[in-house]
């Protein structure tokens, strides 16, 4: 476009020079013929010729000037065009800077829950590292009294049921009867019970109300509880739960997150025992429970 501007001006700046070069051809035989041309012959001949080759100049400055002004808002397309462009490689970066960040944040929160969750199954652990059962003469330490606390709490259980142990119950009997069997049990070991399931009732919470985190990647996180939990500790916390609905937070989650799977009934204190885990809180027949506190 610039060339074709150069080349057109350069056209018009040579027929003005042409014309005036015609004109001074004019003066001059208008000053030296004989017999002297008259003034309107002069005008006849600078008007027909040079008029006429600088009106056509002019109309190339005319077109010059509209390639300038064509060339201009060319010049402004493209610098537009550039600007959107421009315009858009900022909002990717932007973009691409807040989906970093975004990620920097949940792979640091994700840390941050790591962190959390492992210190507290490290203090739930801890907790459990230091209980005690005594018998006959020996101190059984950490989660291996559990077999002996269970087998304490089943013993119990089947002494009061004795004859009647064929007899089906109600709901309601048997609940009654767990309370009964279980209240004396856990008060005596209150001391450690009390802050077992205080500190996992904590780990269950912080896992269910985790945000950023899929349920896939939470019954991970139950799972890895699960895994260091043994079935006597999972039994006491079943009975627990049937015995306690209100004095502990997580029973509701134990059934939500699937934590008391593959309980076999043969380790329960009665085989019916799991039905009426079931019911009070998968099945959510809760008014059973409330029902034996009348």
């Amino acid at each position: 476009m610039e060339k074709k501007i150069g080349k057109y001006n350069n056209i018009a700046w040579f027929l003005i020079g042409l014309g005036v070069a015609i004109s001074i051809f004019g003066i001059y035989q208008f000053c030296n013929s004989e017999p002297q041309m008259g003034m309107h012959e002069l005008g006849d001949f600078i008007g027909g010729t040079a008029g006429s080759i600088w009106a056509l100049a002019g109309l190339l400055f005319i077109y010059v000037a509209f390639l300038g002004q064509k060339e201009q808002m060319q010049n402004q397309q493209v610098e537009m065009k550039m600007q959107r462009e421009e315009l858009a490689l900022a909002r990717e970066e932007y973009a691409g800077q807040r989906k970093q960040m975004e990620e920097q944040s949940l792979t640091s929160a994700l840390q941050k829950f790591d962190n959390t969750f492992f210190h507290l199954v490290n203090l739930w652990n801890q907790g459990v590292a230091g209980f005690e059962y005594k018998k006959d003469g020996e101190t059984i330490k950490g989660r291996e009294a559990f077999q002996y606390f269970y087998e304490e709490y089943k013993n119990k259980y089947e002494t009061y049921r004795g004859e009647n142990w064929n007899t089906p119950y109600s709901e309601k009997e048997e609940i009654r009867l767990i309370k009964k069997t279980f209240v004396p049990f856990f008060i005596k070991y209150r001391s450690y019970f009390r802050h077992y399931h205080k500190n996992l009732g904590v780990l269950f919470d912080f896992i269910d109300k985790a945000e950023n985190i899929d349920d896939k990647k939470k019954q991970f996180y139950f799972d890895i509880i699960r895994s260091q939990t043994t079935s006597d500790e999972m039994l006491l916390i079943l009975y627990a739960s049937i015995d306690a609905l209100t004095k502990f937070k997580y029973p509701l989650l134990q059934a939500k997150w699937n934590f008391m799977r593959n309980l076999s009934e043969r380790e329960l204190a009665h085989p019916n025992h799991k039905k009426l885990y079931e019911d009070i809180y998968i099945n959510m027949s809760v008014e059973h429970y409330i029902n034996s506190q009348d």
